[in-house]
């Protein structure tokens, strides 16, 4: 039975980070940036809470896993009002616990993708903070988790469970 529900939780995770690996890897154009954040802090949201399950499940050590302040775009810090968590296990428990949460969007420097769009964004990271004391503010990197997710935690499972082909 738990290993059904592992099974089950495993490929909502996969789903849904392969969604925010898609989200925060395209340009858009800034009047879609509304309905593309909505769906992006559902999906999120939802990946936070089957990842930290897959974990829990499948007895997988969060410090092992690397990479989650990782961006898809070269963008500087400064323009961040905090610093990316690069541990993945935090930065799942930010996603359970926020206080307060935002969606933080960085200007597409590059060429003009769509011609009449004021500007070019991408979905870059998600300002939490939370209630917790142990836990600085601090960002978390959609790309960076979402590739933790895709490329180590899925080595994991199938080093664990070689018979399911994760």
């Amino acid at each position: 039975m738990e290993l059904k529900l592992l099974q089950s939780h495993f490929e909502k995770a996969q789903k849904l980070a392969l969604n925010l690996f898609q989200a925060a890897s395209c340009v858009i154009p800034h009047e879609f940036s509304l309905p593309i954040i909505e769906q992006t802090t559902m999906d999120l949201m939802e990946f936070g809470f089957h990842a930290r399950r897959v974990n829990e499940l499948a007895q997988i050590d969060p410090s092992l896993i690397s990479g989650a302040n990782g961006k898809r775009f070269k963008y500087e810090n400064s323009s961040l009002d905090a610093p990316l968590e690069e541990n993945y296990g935090h930065a799942l428990n930010r996603l359970r616990h926020p206080n307060t949460y935002s969606v933080g969007l960085i200007e597409w420097g590059g060429d003009i993708v769509f011609e009449k769009s004021s500007s070019h964004v991408i979905v870059s990271f998600a300002r939490i903070t939370t209630n917790d004391p142990r836990y600085l503010d601090k960002n978390v990197s959609i790309f960076g988790i979402s590739f933790s997710f895709l490329t180590e935690v899925r080595t994991l499972m199938h080093a664990k469970y070689p018979q399911y082909g994760y």
